[in-house]
């Protein structure tokens, strides 16, 4: 009969329940970096962890599509037409 042994505790860091296994580089000015690093400081979190939250929660203001940019060239014709009868008329 052999004699049982205790599990030990298994030494250092618990393993983390979710773990960030996809790296990724940005490449910023020195400006851009200060301003990051100073907006990171102000909201008491590391660069990464700041970079990663604006990454995923910010807005970003899209390119218009196609339909948009004709409607806009359309817009922008008809004012261009408009403007010099609406000159002409006196104040």
């Amino acid at each position: 009969m052999e004699p049982v042994r205790e599990k030990r505790k298994q030494a250092g860091r618990l393993a983390k329940i979710i773990k960030k296994e996809i790296g990724t580089a940005v490449r910023f000015t020195k400006i851009e970096y200060f301003l990051i690093r100073q907006k990171a400081a102000r909201a008491g979190i590391k660069i990464s962890a700041y970079v990663r939250q604006t990454a995923i929660h910010a807005e970003v203001i899209t390119r218009l599509n196609e339909e948009e940019r004709h409607f806009c060239q359309a817009a922008n014709w008809h004012v261009n037409k408009l403007k010099p009868a609406c000159e002409e008329q006196p104040h």
